[in-house]
């Protein structure tokens, strides 16, 4: 077996993850599934190494000395499978069945980390579509289901949010924007007369609010205040943070490269992780499932592929779709994990933006980190080197 460096680490935790979840699944006992877990962390290791005449050897040759008792890196049990996973020659009817799970978790790995390369996105070997199955807790009819369970989001501030993202909104149109309603009216205010911009006299009117701080900044606090409160339901809160550093990010690309209007990306950033409210309001089974699998190591967009047979993109377009926002924010949200199988520009910058935010909801891509970066005109060493160079602009603590 090979012994990767730290990607393969990843796919180890992975591993477990799903191979303990397909224990549970199979009704193993606890004591059974934690066995899993750890086989499947230690899969990929070379199973010399878990002999104590091989560790001796090592330990001679690092320390200078053998170590006759070296450390118990697994139960005999565990080395049991994993020895099987490696050579079939050692499978017994003890541990068969375990065996077998663990080669369809590392199937079911494999084929998410291929999935950038697959011509179809449905499509898995025979092994993994097993797996899956006896995964799965519901499916895309499950989207169907909570439509109608899902918040309205208000005529009135789609009309704002639309407003605000017109390129040619000028102060005049932010001023009667804020006029609408008095949460509005007072976000801007409080803006204005915040610490960050310092003025010296109080400010009271939203004319010398919007002088003052500047239409840009403005419409970025506008626009947060119009989509806080679809935030504010339990299951959103942890998400807001990352939504407004993700508008922040996708603004500042936007504006950098040119490849889509920075307002349009801000708006789309903002809104992009919405799904994760249909994720919450699955069937329990599916819920359940889900957070266990994120708990174990596994990356949010995978553990709810695997668990409600939809990701919080997919449930992201829908939620959007239901709300009349423009076709192409809802197809770049759509494909953010997924930038190959659009041609979207949005979706490209919004993949970009994921990894600029260093955020952890999917599986690594250089792949489309790449391709992600040709479809807005830069290149892969551009983004890293811009990422590096971002800051939070000095707004971003207005926002929270």
């Amino acid at each position: 077996m090979r012994l990767r460096p730290e990607a393969g680490s990843a796919h180890a935790v992975r591993v477990g993850a799903i191979a303990a979840e397909l224990g549970a699944a199979m009704g193993f006992d606890d004591a059974a599934q934690r066995r899993l877990q750890t086989a499947g962390r230690h899969h990929d290791c070379a199973m010399e190494l878990y002999t104590q005449a091989a560790f001796a050897r090592l330990s001679a040759d690092v320390l200078g000395r053998p170590l006759t008792e070296p450390p118990r890196l697994v139960d005999p049990r565990t080395f049991a499978v994993l020895r099987a996973f490696v050579d079939p020659r050692w499978t017994t009817e003890e541990n068969a069945r375990e065996v077998e799970i663990l080669r369809i978790a590392d199937a079911i790995d494999n084929e998410r980390e291929f999935e950038p390369y697959a011509e179809d996105e449905e499509e898995d070997s025979s092994e993994a579509a097993a797996g899956v199955a006896k995964l799965r807790c519901a499916s895309r009819a499950e989207l169907r289901r909570i439509a109608p369970r899902l918040p309205v989001f208000p005529a009135a501030a789609k009309r704002a949010v639309l407003a605000l993202t017109r390129p040619e909104v000028d102060r005049d149109g932010i001023e009667e924007i804020a006029s609408s309603d008095p949460v509005l009216a007072g976000a801007l205010v409080s803006a204005a007369n915040s610490a960050l911009y310092s003025p010296r006299q109080e400010i009271r009117c939203l004319p010398r609010a919007v002088s003052h701080i500047g239409c840009d900044a403005a419409k970025m606090v506008l626009l947060a205040a119009v989509l806080r409160p679809v935030f504010a339901i339990a299951a959103l809160r942890p998400q807001w943070r990352h939504a407004v550093e993700a508008a922040d990010a996708a603004r500042q690309l936007a504006a950098e490269t040119g490849a889509v209007q920075p307002d349009e990306a801000l708006l789309a950033a903002l809104v992009h992780d919405i799904g994760v409210l249909a994720v919450s309001l699955a069937n329990p089974a599916a819920r359940l499932r889900c957070d266990r699998l994120i708990g174990a190591g596994c990356p949010r967009r995978a553990a709810e592929w695997l668990s409600c047979g939809f990701d919080h993109a997919e449930a992201s377009a829908v939620i959007l779709d239901g709300w009349k926002f423009p076709r192409a924010i809802i197809e770049g949200v759509r494909r953010h994990h997924a930038p190959e199988r659009s041609d979207s520009e949005l979706a490209a910058l919004l993949y970009l933006v994921e990894f600029w935010t260093c955020s952890d909801e999917d599986i690594p891509s250089t792949a489309r980190l790449t391709a992600a970066a040709r479809r807005i005109g830069t290149t892969e060493g551009d983004i890293i080197e811009m990422k590096a160079e971002r800051r939070l602009t000095a707004l971003a603590p207005i926002w929270k």
